[in-house]
C-alpha cells in the first residue's frame, strides 16, 4: 500500500523525469538546428567558391584575351576556340590555383598575368585557411552538442531506473 509521502515522491520523480525529456527533446532540436545550420553554411561556402571562381576564370580569360602580349591563349593556341571551351578552360584554372594545386598546364606568360596568378594563390590561401577554420568551428559545436544530449539521455535514464526500482518496490 503506497502512502501520500510516497505518492508525492513518484510525483516529483515523474515531474522530474517529464522536465528532463523536454530537456533532451529541446538538446535534440538545438543539436538538430545544430547540423542544419551547419549544413547551410557548407552550402553556402560552397556557392560562395564557384561564385569566387567564376569571377576569377572571367577575369583570367580576359586577362589572356585582351593583355596585348603573347598570353596563356596563345601559349596554348586556344585562340580560335568557343566561348563555351574558353569559359570552361578559365573556370578549371581558377579552381586548380585558388585551391593552391596548381597543376601547371596553364600558366601565366607575362607580367600582369603572373600577378594576377599571384593574387588568386594569396586569395585561395585565405579562403583555405577560412574552411579550415570553419571546419573546425563546426566539429567543435557538434561535439559539443552531442556531449549535451549524451548527458541528458543519461541523466533521463537514471531518473527511470529510480521510478522502476520504486514502482517494484512499493
Amino acid at each position: 500500500k503506497k502512502g501520500p509521502l510516497m505518492n508525492r515522491f513518484l510525483f516529483v520523480c515523474l515531474d522530474r523525469f517529464w522536465t528532463d525529456l523536454k530537456t533532451y527533446n529541446m538538446t535534440f532540436r538545438r543539436l538538430l538546428s545544430d547540423r542544419i545550420g551547419a549544413l547551410i553554411n557548407v552550402l553556402v561556402v560552397v556557392f560562395g567558391m564557384l561564385f569566387i571562381a567564376h569571377i576569377v576564370g572571367c577575369g583570367w580569360y580576359a586577362l589572356g584575351k585582351r593583355s596585348g602580349h603573347y598570353s596563356w591563349i596563345d601559349a596554348k593556341n586556344y585562340g580560335r576556340k568557343p566561348t563555351k571551351f574558353m569559359y570552361i578552360v578559365s573556370l578549371y584554372w581558377a579552381v586548380v590555383t585558388l585551391s593552391t594545386t596548381g597543376f601547371g598546364d596553364i600558366t601565366p606568360q607575362n607580367e600582369k598575368e603572373t600577378a594576377f596568378s599571384t593574387l588568386v594563390v594569396f586569395i585561395g590561401t585565405c579562403i583555405f585557411a577560412y574552411l579550415i577554420g570553419q571546419t573546425g568551428a563546426f566539429v567543435s559545436s557538434i561535439n559539443r552538442s552531442t556531449a549535451q544530449m549524451n548527458e541528458r539521455l543519461n541523466e533521463a535514464y537514471v531518473m527511470l531506473c529510480y521510478v522502476y526500482i520504486i514502482c517494484i518496490f512499493y
